[in-house]
This record gives structure tokens, C-alpha cells and sequence, in this order.
């Protein structure tokens, strides 16, 4: 799939240009997407097949890295125990969690987007640097709602091989329980 992804835009690519009298070549109809951070880029086929994977990893990274499933969990439940069936249908249901995450994921996202968007649209830093500061607030909350006790489970369920190389330390700025490998 992704080679014919690959061809396609490199085929459409060759065949959106056309040669002009003058021997220079200018496309007819164009599309261009600019990443933050990289003066002067135009569109390649690379740079829309990654915002394609990122756009079909966004309901996985919406389960895994946000509150989202707890409160879905929690409003299933609710609903269970009050002795509604199916009251508030479940397109409310999400809709509701979806809104509470915002709002619970409001304050990450406001840190990322200080430390890593804005300096990469100043240009100060390059995107792979943006990633990193990017990283660190939405680890920070990740680890916060962690329990202890469900990391030990995951790290004893491979039968000790990476507990032992596993350290704890605290981070002295905020107090957040860290999980750092030794090396």
C-alpha cells in the first residue's frame, strides 16, 4: 500500500508539471504543504504520507494517551447504575467524554504548544527538537495518573527481566514519579 502510495504521488508529481517556451518547468495545478521550521520546503510525497499515518494514529494516541477510555468507563457504568439501558445513546455518551478530555487535556496541550509549537513556527528550533519538548509535558501527565501498583504489575509480568533495570527517581521541580532506565 504504501509503495502505491509512493508511485502515485511521484507519477502525479512528473505529470502536474509541463515544459514552458522559455525551458522551465511549471506545475498546473499544485498543492503545497509547508512543515513549520523548514524555510523555503515545498510539498513532497514524504511529507503527506506522514501527515496521513499521523492522522490514522489519532484515534489510537486519543485511547492510550488521554482520559478518554476512563471517563467512557465511568459514564458506561453510571449509566449501568442509575438502570438506564440506553438513555443517553452512546454517541452522547462519547460525545461527553470527548468534551471532558479537552478540557482535562487543555492545560498539556497549552504547555506543549509554549514549549515546542512556538519556538518551531520561530523557527529557533528544528522538529525533531520540537518532538522532545514536546514529550516531556504529556509524559509528566501520563505519569501522574499512573498507578504504582499497575506499573509493577507490567514490569513484573515479563518475568523480571527489566524490573531490576529499572530505577526510580523524582523529578525535583514538580514532584512526578519517573521511571528512567539504567544504563
Amino acid at each position: 500500500m504504501f509503495l502505491v502510495v509512493l508511485v502515485l504521488g511521484s507519477v502525479s508529481a512528473l505529470a502536474s508539471t509541463k515544459a514552458t517556451p522559455a525551458g522551465t518547468a511549471t506545475p498546473a495545478n499544485e498543492i503545497r504543504i509547508t512543515m513549520p521550521g523548514t524555510a523555503g520546503s515545498t510539498s513532497s510525497t514524504w511529507t503527506i504520507v506522514a501527515l496521513l499515518t499521523f492522522l490514522t494514529l489519532i484515534p489510537s494516541l486519543l485511547m492510550c494517551m488521554t482520559p478518554f477510555a476512563r471517563l467512557l468507563i465511568v459514564f458506561h457504568f453510571l449509566r449501568q447504575a442509575l438502570g438506564l439501558q440506553s438513555t443517553p445513546t452512546n454517541q452522547t455518551v462519547i460525545g461527553l467524554s470527548l468534551v471532558l478530555t479537552f478540557f482535562l487535556m487543555q492545560p498539556v496541550g497549552a504547555k506543549i504548544y509554549t514549549q515546542a509549537v512556538e519556538p518551531l513556527q520561530a523557527g529557533q528550533i528544528n522538529a525533531m527538537d520540537a518532538v522532545q519538548r514536546g514529550i516531556g509535558p504529556l509524559h509528566q501527565f501520563m505519569v501522574h495518573y499512573a498507578r504504582e501498583k499497575d506499573c509493577r504489575a507490567l514490569r513484573g509480568s515479563r518475568q523480571g527481566t527489566t524490573s531490576a533495570r529499572y530505577q526510580r527517581s523524582f523529578d525535583a521541580r514538580s514532584g512526578a514519579r519517573l521511571h528512567t532506565l539504567r544504563a
